[in-house]
């Protein structure tokens, strides 16, 4: 008779970072051109409006913004979004970095100045 062992194999899983920002990228494109509105205290704007205004110089595009985030925190973008709000209109960009914390990033959509940080819940 042969004898079963009842332990599980072990499977180790990586997350490939190249894969991570892809990922982020697409979710992020996909987020900006999606509708900016949701919350009363947006005004809404679609996303041929938000192209109208990258193409028009009115507002920075998603990847510049991505780099200023970048340059001031490290670690993985997981999610940028456009924002109109009733006074201004801001990039948020979400980046987790190497000890698991989600930092999110606000920036002027206009200038691209930083407009603070704050750790996300």
């Amino acid at each position: 008779m042969s004898s079963l062992s009842s332990e599980q194999p072990k499977i180790r899983s990586r997350i490939n970072p190249t894969t991570v920002a892809s990922v982020a990228v697409i979710f992020a494109v996909v987020t900006l051109f999606g509708v900016a509105a949701g919350s009363d205290d947006r005004a809404h704007i679609d996303h041929e409006e938000v192209k109208r205004l990258q193409q028009a110089g009115e507002v920075l595009s998603l990847h510049v913004v991505i780099e200023k985030a970048r340059a001031r925190r490290d670690g993985h973008v997981i999610e940028a979004e456009f924002k109109s709000g009733r006074k201004a209109l801001t990039y948020e960009v979400e980046i987790l970095d190497e000890q698991g914390q989600v930092w999110e990033l606000l920036f002027d959509a206009k200038s691209g100045e930083f407009l603070g940080e704050s750790i996300e819940d």
